[in-house]
């Protein structure tokens, strides 16, 4: 195993009603053959309280129960509060990273003298169909796996793609704006971009990222309208950005025309009886 004398990183794990999808999270962390890491879990006020005992002796998880529901990015926020690492990894409480991921990670921003504005990896997806599990990794379209293109794939991602990130970076940027619902992750690229920073993508990491597919028309409906309106926010707060980063504003837009589409599918199937 690798080790070094000083912690390096800080895995970042929010949660929410998840604890059994969050001990699967966990365990690909512990399982990582890098020693020199510490789990930041911040449990965002669930229905129902987790069991922790079974990490009661493992030193380097911290756990942080929030007394009410601050959302995905105070609680993101509050975890990197409490961090100690000097680079923070995000990952979702459902998914998994490889268990090279930190030690790939630590190598690859070691071969550039740790001057990497932020990282991010590669995903497989994990779904299950008909009682077997899919494994599919994403792959980007041909027009957007140029260097050049590296902004305009980040804005499709998440933080739970693998992002790494300094601990001082991220707080220089100007942390996860808790306005933001449902984009916050990209409010907060866009203000990574718009500072003058630049992602690089590692694909010898990989993320695992477990896919679960539920209808909920009206949640899913609503989610599709209130998050059209977020993006939209996003391309006028920063629209001078966008106005000398044509590709990253095009893409944005079509990703509102995407949700415009799922929404219209949705209507469609309620107005046929295929959805209540």
């Amino acid at each position: 195993m690798i080790s070094i004398e000083q912690p390096f990183f800080s895995v970042i794990i929010p949660t929410r009603n998840r604890e059994l999808l969050l001990r699967r999270a966990i365990a690909s962390v512990l399982a990582q053959d890098f020693e020199s890491y510490e789990i930041v879990v911040v449990n965002d006020a669930s229905d129902n309280s987790y069991d922790v005992s079974c990490y009661e002796n493992v030193h380097n998880l911290v756990y942080i129960h929030n007394r009410e529901n601050l959302g995905q990015a105070e609680t993101r926020n509050l975890a990197v509060n409490q961090a100690s690492g000097r680079y923070l990894v995000f990952l979702d409480d459902d998914d998994e990273l490889s268990s090279n991921f930190l030690s790939m990670t630590y190598q690859y921003h070691k071969a550039r003298s740790f001057d990497v504005d932020m990282s991010w990896s590669s995903v497989t997806s994990l779904e299950t169909v008909r009682g077997k599990v899919v494994a599919k990794p994403i792959v980007w379209g041909r027009q957007y796996q140029s260097y050049e293109h590296s902004p305009v794939r980040l804005l499709r991602s998440g933080l739970g793609y693998g992002v790494v990130i300094t601990k001082e970076l991220f707080s220089k940027v100007g942390g996860l704006d808790s306005s933001f619902k449902l984009v916050e992750d990209t409010e907060f690229f866009t203000k990574f971009l718009s500072q003058g920073y630049f992602p690089h993508e590692i694909t010898s990491t990989n993320v695992f990222m477990h896919v679960h597919r539920a209808v909920r028309l009206t949640k899913d409906v609503n989610t599709f309208k209130n998050r059209i309106l977020e993006i939209e926010r996003v391309l006028s707060l920063y629209r001078s950005y966008f106005d000398h980063n044509f590709n990253s504003k095009s893409d944005l837009h079509w990703t509102i025309r995407g949700l415009e589409i799922q929404i219209e599918d949705a209507l469609k199937m309620k107005s046929k009886g295929i959805l209540k």
